[in-house]
């Protein structure tokens, strides 16, 4: 496949009734593998996460891919043990992967539990052509709020979620334009920003290797320039690690707490809730959260 022949990037997409499943899993398998053998390699940010534990997380950029600019990390849980793989393997396909039927479990509500400036979101359910059973795919408008001066970022989205396996896991979101949604819901509080992004979870059971892949294009609109978005578009998708690892640990260290609580049949009083037992408020489409767009900078 030539990358002429690419149609992921930030122009939103109108007419999807010619998008489909395989042609859409193709597509971005082939950006995927692309990025550690080609890309050109930026810079590694290290950060320390609440368990007190030094990671590094490496990303890459591409400015000729389709027509726009990409970035991507590529983390491998190196300084994990086995055992700790094992576990945020499992944490990525219920959190990042998500349900396959269910929007009060699906990849954008989980997203709200780690996304700080994401505080809204829209779902509705999209047929796509040649959908695997396998497979998942929604519409999504989602709402962020950053601090002042920027306004709040409206962002829309088709999302479409593979798993072939329990081993190997995409997340697709593309930038679609607004008209594909009864209720665009745009006002003069919100800058319209595009975000495509493309997310893969690989497991390998008998080396206990782990790979959480991004790579993603976007826009946040409005007055921030192109360049101050580039700058700092590695720094923002790297920050998903820490902060995905440091929720994915408070959720197990409030399930032990519970199970010791309930050992000794005692109350005990928790930090964060399991969003299984308490999903975002819903409306009819499905109302809660979204990606990590560049509208973070």
């Amino acid at each position: 496949m030539s990358v002429a022949t690419l149609t992921t990037n930030t122009v939103p997409l109108e007419d999807l009734t010619g998008l489909d499943a395989p042609s859409l899993i193709t597509e971005a398998k082939y950006i995927l593998e692309l990025i550690e053998p080609n890309w050109k390699a930026g810079k590694k940010y290290k950060y320390t996460t609440d368990a007190n534990l030094p990671i590094s997380v490496p990303t890459f950029s591409n400015s000729r891919l389709n027509d726009d600019t990409w970035y991507a990390r590529v983390y491998d849980f190196t300084e994990f043990g086995d055992p700790l793989k094992e576990r945020y393997h499992q944490a990525l396909l219920q959190y990042i992967i998500g349900s396959l039927t269910d929007f009060k479990r699906s990849h954008t509500e989980y997203e709200k539990h780690y996304v700080k400036e994401l505080y809204d979101y829209e779902l509705t359910p999209f047929q796509l052509a040649g959908a695997d059973p396998q497979s998942f795919t929604y519409l999504a408008q989602c709402y962020y709020k950053f601090p002042f001066p920027l306004k709040k970022r409206v962002f829309y989205e088709l999302v479409h979620i593979y798993k072939p396996s329990d081993n190997e896991a995409y997340v697709i979101s593309l930038a679609v334009h607004p008209k594909n949604f009864e209720r665009p819901g745009m006002d003069s509080d919100f800058t319209q920003g595009r975000y495509t992004s493309i997310e893969k979870v690989t497991y390998e059971p008998e080396s206990k290797e782990l790979k959480w892949t991004m790579a993603t294009c976007s826009q946040p609109g409005g007055k921030v320039p192109h360049w101050f978005t580039h700058a700092n578009l590695g720094s923002a998708i790297s920050k998903d690690v820490p902060h995905f690892i440091n929720w994915v640990d408070t959720l197990k260290t409030n399930e032990a707490l519970q199970i010791r609580s309930s050992e000794r049949h005692e109350p005990v009083a928790t930090t964060t809730s399991s969003p299984i037992a308490s999903p975002a408020t819903q409306t009819q489409p499905v109302a809660g959260s979204a990606p990590v767009p560049a509208g973070s900078v």
